[in-house]
């Protein structure tokens, strides 16, 4: 625990796949740091046997404690194969329950004698399948609880991922954005597919809302993974650049998929 109570300003980590190369970077908001508070982001990634695991968490805002809880959610869901594979085994849309990592949080509330609220933090993961369909495709399943937003980058455009599941008309999606862990514990599960070239982005809401609403700060960041993984100090320059009235947490993990290697 203690290591995750030690917070640093900015934590960077990359992979090359043999599915596709990883960027990852997590750094405090502008605000945060003004304030003298804790970066509440964090990711976490795992590569198993026939998959490779991603994770995004962003402690509710208001939790004095929801660093340690976004630390262990992201973790322990990339670190535990049994869930992954509940995950994968629902590969339609539906929702799975994620009791053990609600049950970890709850027992570290009450480790650190604070209140269960105060370990809030949403969850999105992807398990990135080791198989490549013949036409280059490759399925990547999604889990979220929480607002935290997973993309597709296709070609410098910004495709927001969203649970069929949630979606009861057109244009209107339920919104899950109040129910992060532990209080929640049913993740919403689907599939996507990506190409070549294409690259999966899982994000917090201080990089989704910019994305969405400044133009010139997506481009900017869509421009990075045209026609590679960007180099970590590349992508943290960008990702930390200051966006006026943007100043949360920033935190990105993107996988941009390579040929696919037989």
């Amino acid at each position: 625990m203690r290591s995750f109570e030690t917070v640093r300003d900015t934590v960077i980590d990359w992979l090359e796949d043999r599915l596709g190369d990883l960027r990852a970077v997590s750094t405090r908001g502008h605000i945060h740091r003004y304030l003298a508070e804790v970066r509440q982001d964090n990711f976490a990634f795992s590569r198993g046997t026939n998959y490779l695991a991603l994770a995004v968490s962003d402690g509710v805002g208001n939790a004095k404690s929801s660093h340690l809880g976004s630390a262990l959610a992201s973790r322990t869901i990339v670190e535990n194969e049994t869930l992954l594979g509940e995950i994968v085994s629902a590969r339609t849309p539906a929702e799975v329950p994620l009791r053990d990592i609600a049950t970890l949080l709850r027992s570290v509330a009450t480790d650190s004698e604070v209140d269960v609220a105060e370990v809030s933090t949403t969850l999105t993961a992807a398990i990135v399948l080791d198989n490549p369909s013949q036409v280059g495709e490759t399925a990547v399943v999604l889990a979220q609880i929480g607002d935290s937003p997973a993309f597709k980058l296709s070609r410098g455009e910004w495709i927001e991922l969203t649970c069929p599941a949630l979606q009861s008309g057109p244009g209107d999606l339920i919104d899950n954005s109040v129910n992060p862990l532990p209080g929640h514990h049913m993740a919403s599960v689907w599939v996507e597919t990506f190409r070549p070239g294409e690259t999966l982005v899982l994000a917090t809401d201080g990089v989704g809302d910019p994305v969405k609403s400044n133009g010139e700060y997506a481009d900017a960041l869509a421009q990075l993974w045209r026609s590679s993984a960007p180099s970590p100090a590349d992508l943290l320059k960008v990702l930390d650049a200051t966006v006026k009235s943007f100043d949360d947490d920033r935190t990105i993990v993107g996988f941009r998929f390579g040929e696919p290697q037989r």
